[in-house]
């Protein structure tokens, strides 16, 4: 392990496909064998009681920690600190096998500048890790809106060395240009990808680290003071609530109460997803909803995944109690996630 190990963040809002861009570093479509390798480890920052995205992360076994103490700004003293230190420590004295990298995934909430500023003045840290940019995914679909409206959408976007456009595919051509315009007045030093024509991850690490050198607190957003349009970002607080069930559901139980919660404009659903277990299905199935649009439910391995179901709702607007009732009474046998083992 000579030299200092770089560490990229890849930040993005809810739901914007930062578990995909990660899945795509480590192992690129078609197996080419050209993804990063053995040699990095990955830092998941997890939003909610129970961890979920990391099950999706591909071929990490025990190199993957799981910062579960909510958002990556609250957790940088403690957790990632400890857990930078310990790999450091655990790779020196051979417990662990050495690294070359670390990747760190942060919440959809998370600030990323927490991040930039511990590897910098955590001295330990600065001795032997190296900032390496900022890999900022953005929704083509909900992009503008959440810019306009969530001072975190801003302020990663703000941060970025790299930003990359993803669920091109699902929105239209006039969107994606007046979202890479409004991406190019925030941050015109940071180059704009398609998610569907990346370069091979080597080199967008590099782009990454290539723009890291750029003073934090310089440009447009809220580091400047400035707001964006004629919008001025909300500042209504978030809500994580997170629910399990020990007995499988009832499949249209459950999609009929994920649609009343959809529909209901009072409710800011920022992001939904879940683990969830069906009546007369063997295996589980991932829940991934943005805003008001709910993805096609997916299959997993019944192998890999606890027999318990989890729903993860992250939004504004709602009381935490009442929305917890209505799922209550649309699905029974719901309880919070710390009184399930």
């Amino acid at each position: 392990m000579s030299g200092k190990i770089p560490v990229t963040v890849i930040s993005g809002f809810l739901g914007s496909g930062k578990t995909t861009l990660l899945n795509r570093l480590l192992q690129p479509e078609g197996g080419a064998g050209k993804g990063l390798g053995p040699g990095t480890v990955v830092l998941i920052n997890e939003l909610g009681d129970i961890g979920l995205d990391h099950a999706r992360v591909l071929h990490l076994s025990d190199k993957v920690v799981l910062l579960d103490s909510g958002c990556l700004c609250c957790a940088v003293r403690g957790e990632l600190v400890g857990a930078l230190r310990q790999l450091f420590l655990d790779a020196l004295h051979k417990r662990i096998p050495s690294f070359s990298r670390v990747i760190i995934e942060t919440t959809g909430i998370a600030d990323p500048a927490p991040v930039i500023y511990t590897l910098r003045y955590d001295h330990f840290l600065a001795e032997r890790y190296l900032y390496g940019g900022c890999l900022a995914v953005i929704d083509g679909l909900n992009g503008q809106t959440q810019l306009l409206r969530h001072p975190e959408a801003v302020q990663q976007a703000v941060l970025a060395d790299v930003l990359l456009i993803g669920k091109t595919d699902l929105a239209s051509q006039k969107q994606i240009h007046a979202l890479k315009q409004l991406l190019g007045e925030m941050n015109a030093d940071a180059p704009q990808y398609d998610v569907r024509s990346l370069p091979e991850p080597a080199q967008l690490l590099l782009a990454a680290e290539e723009g890291r050198h750029r003073s934090v607190g310089q440009g447009n957003g809220l580091w400047s003071g400035r707001t964006l349009g004629a919008a001025a970002p909300d500042h209504v607080g978030v809500d994580v609530l997170t629910l399990t069930w020990g007995r499988p559901l009832l499949r249209a139980s459950l999609m009929q109460t994920l649609d009343s919660l959809l529909a209901d404009e009072s409710l800011d659903l920022l992001r939904m997803k879940g683990r969830v277990w069906f009546q007369g299905q063997a295996q589980p199935y991932a829940l991934h909803a943005v805003h008001r649009q709910l993805y096609p439910l997916q299959a997993m391995d019944a192998a890999q995944e606890s027999s318990v179901s989890v729903l993860v709702l992250i939004f504004r607007g709602g009381d935490k109690a009442a929305v917890a009732a209505r799922i209550r009474a649309g699905l029974p046998g719901a309880a919070p996630a710390d009184d399930v083992a």
